[in-house]
């Protein structure tokens, strides 16, 4: 997961220099445009080196309507919040844009509670663990797009950089989500799952509220790049464990996440400071593998017995005395 981060966030590095490439050699609309020609490539390129994979005992729909309704929902939902700074929020386009997402978007649930093969199992949002990672990331997401937005504004109508400059003044942005990253692949085993991402959501808060310092007379170094930084640290060390939180859990059993890389540290924990409540959760969990191979044990061995009590009565007792011949003689067992 820490490769994975450090990879999307290289990602972005390049989305935000390249958008500002963009936008200074060509205009600002190619950097949507750019994605074509990518996904392209991706596209090729996966047919090529990707091996193909197929799951024969997997069903064959498709959700379609789940996907139509909850695509259709959001595009109306952003049309209408885009509309807004011109048409107003209490204009009839806006307000008609917003009741056409939340109808879609109801609509969309209700698909899903009824569909055969959903698009979204809504039933996993029953698993706390998956409610509150999502949570989390979605404040993140509030926290990060408007921190970008904001303070795109103010690089460039504030302090006159150019698109190009822009980009270039949040690269540091991902260095320090890459720092972020890779200590929370140590915080982890050593604190939890839980506290790496406390701490590093409320160093993102502390980077933010920096940004209240900023003025038109502030400058990048002193001003700027000091949140700047605060915040990436923090955004790093809060993508990783929430992830590892949202997807590694057990739909079976329902419980939180099964974080395979923290169980052997996390096991030695709870048995350090934790308490027993813990560890004899644990044991009931082992005590009833141990029950259940030690009936299936019983099973195999009392199937065993069973077939050789006749054969082992017949050594004991001897054969019957076959019709008009010698009784047999007994042999005494070993």
């Amino acid at each position: 997961m820490g490769v994975w981060a450090a990879i999307a966030v290289g990602g972005g590095a390049v989305g935000l220099l390249l958008g500002g490439i963009l936008t200074d050699l060509l205009s600002w609309p190619w950097i949507f445009f750019v994605n074509i020609p990518v996904g392209i490539v991706a596209f090729i390129l996966s047919l090529r080196l990707v091996p193909e994979s197929k799951d024969e005992e997997a069903p064959r729909s498709f959700d379609v309507l789940g996907a139509l309704t909850v695509t259709g929902g959001l595009i109306a939902l952003v049309f209408g919040i885009v509309r807004s700074g011109q048409s107003g929020w209490g204009s009839a386009e806006v307000l008609g844009f917003i009741a056409l997402a939340v109808a879609l978007l109801v609509a969309f649930v209700v698909i899903e509670r009824r569909a055969s093969e959903p698009l979204v199992r809504l039933s996993i949002f029953s698993v706390r663990t998956v409610r509150g990672a999502n949570v989390a990331m979605f404040l993140v997401a509030c926290g990060l797009f408007a921190m970008f937005f904001f303070n795109t504004l103010y690089l460039q109508r504030v302090l006159d950089y150019s698109a190009l400059e822009g980009g270039l003044a949040f690269l540091p942005f991902t260095l320090g989500i890459i720092i972020g990253a890779g200590l929370s692949q140590k915080l982890l085993p050593a604190l939890g799952a839980r506290e790496v991402p406390l701490i590093g959501l409320a160093m993102a808060i502390a980077g933010l509220l920096l940004f209240l310092r900023l003025t038109p007379d502030g400058t990048y170094l002193v001003d700027f790049l000091p949140g700047l930084m605060l915040t990436s640290i923090g955004m790093g060390l809060t993508f990783v464990p929430v992830t590892l939180i949202a997807t590694q859990w057990d739909p079976r059993r329902r419980r939180g996440p099964r974080l395979r890389t923290l169980q052997h540290v996390a096991t030695g924990r709870r048995r350090a400071g934790a308490g027993g409540a813990v560890d004899h959760r644990d044991g009931q969990d082992d005590g009833r593998d141990r029950v259940a191979r030690a009936e299936a044990h019983r099973g195999r061995y009392g199937e065993r017995a069973r077939r050789r009590l006749p054969r082992r009565l017949d050594r004991e007792r001897g054969a019957p005395r076959s019709r008009g011949g010698a009784a047999p003689v007994a042999v005494a067992s070993p």
